[in-house]
Parts: structure tokens; C-alpha cells; sequence
């Protein structure tokens, strides 16, 4: 009899202990799944190609700051370019436009290599964008290619 009363009580008990737990248990692997097979989409786009090269924070119109340059070429994309730091030349701005051009990527990050015709050095540059191209490296250079 004493055994029927221990075997009851211990099923009881273990009753008691999957009502009072099981829920517990249960949300947090549905929380668990569900935080794995989330993905949140980035709030902002902030560019770094190289360590070594200052962050690119692409825009999609030309900054009122920024310089329009004279075309040296003609081109059926990005027909313009213009300059955002006073250290920036025009023929610079004008030879990153070409680099970019020769280049196939579109719409996403890439690492170019320009001339300056000023200082006759070759600089890396980091470009992003879409519509507007902002690419900054060198020397504090900046350039927009539109």
C-alpha cells in the first residue's frame, strides 16, 4: 500500500513540475528559434573597403558644398563629377570618375586606384553609392561622381 501512495505522490509531483515548467521551457525554445531565424535589415549604410581608407557615407544627391568639376570626357553614366574638400582637384575628381567608369561594379562598394595630376601619385579611393558616387581616400579627398 505505502508503495501505491509513493508512486502516486512522485507522479503527482512530477505532474506539478511539467505543468509548472513545461510553458517555461517550451517559449524559450520558440524564443530561441525565433531570434536565430530573424534578420533585421541595417538601419544605415556606412561604408569602410579598406582600414587604411576613411569611411564612405554615401549620399544620393550632390552635397551643396560639394564643387561641380568640368567633364574632361564624355561618358553614357556618370557624366559628371564634382569635388568636397578644398584639397580635392577637379582633374582628380575627373580621373576617379574614369577609374570608376572602367570598373564594373555598380550600386555597391568598390576600391579604386586614381592619378593625381596635381602631386602626379596614384591614390586608393572608396566609393559607394548609387546615383551619386562618393568616394573618399588620398589625402582627404573627396569626389562625387554623378
Amino acid at each position: 500500500m505505502w508503495v501505491l501512495v509513493g508512486v502516486l505522490a512522485i507522479a503527482v509531483l512530477g505532474l506539478i513540475g511539467y505543468i509548472a515548467i513545461g510553458p517555461r521551457l517550451v517559449e524559450a525554445d520558440r524564443a530561441e528559434r525565433s531570434a536565430s531565424s530573424t534578420e533585421t535589415a541595417p538601419t544605415s549604410l556606412r561604408v569602410t573597403l579598406n582600414p587604411g581608407l576613411p569611411e564612405v557615407e554615401p549620399v544620393e544627391a550632390l552635397p551643396s558644398s560639394a564643387r561641380p568639376c568640368p567633364p574632361l570626357f564624355t561618358a553614357a553614366e556618370f557624366t559628371s563629377s564634382a569635388v568636397g574638400t578644398a584639397v580635392t582637384s577637379c582633374g582628380f575628381a575627373e580621373e576617379v570618375r574614369r577609374q570608376y567608369l572602367n570598373q564594373p561594379q555598380r550600386g555597391r562598394p568598390v576600391t579604386i586606384e586614381a592619378d593625381s595630376p596635381v602631386t602626379g601619385q596614384r591614390y586608393p579611393m572608396g566609393c559607394g553609392g548609387v546615383r551619386v558616387v562618393t568616394c573618399s581616400g588620398g589625402n582627404n579627398a573627396v569626389v562625387y561622381v554623378y
